[in-house]
């Protein structure tokens, strides 16, 4: 199982749902989460964060001891860069 690639984003709509959408390179968008109310803002940059979080960890992962060394900076960017993020 694959999960919805990001960019992730919030849109507030009329009815006071809010819903995280999956906006595509064409600028289509879909679906991914409705939320009844407004989530708090720390809660909506950790959301729109986790497919940053999730490929820092599939790097860090894929990592054998041989290749840490070369690829540690590059994983390590990946998670400050979700982290960041994910902290607002």
């Amino acid at each position: 199982m694959t999960h919805t690639p990001g960019p992730w984003e919030w849109q507030d709509q009329e009815d006071g749902t809010w819903w995280l959408m999956h906006i595509d390179a064409d600028n289509d968008g879909y679906i991914i989460l409705e939320a009844n109310g407004c989530p708090d803002d720390p809660d909506k940059t950790a959301i729109e964060a986790l497919p940053d979080l999730l490929e820092a960890c599939e790097a860090f992962e894929l990592m054998t001891w041989n290749e840490a060394y070369k690829m540690m900076p590059k994983v390590i960017g990946l998670i400050n860069a979700a982290l960041k993020k994910a902290r607002g």
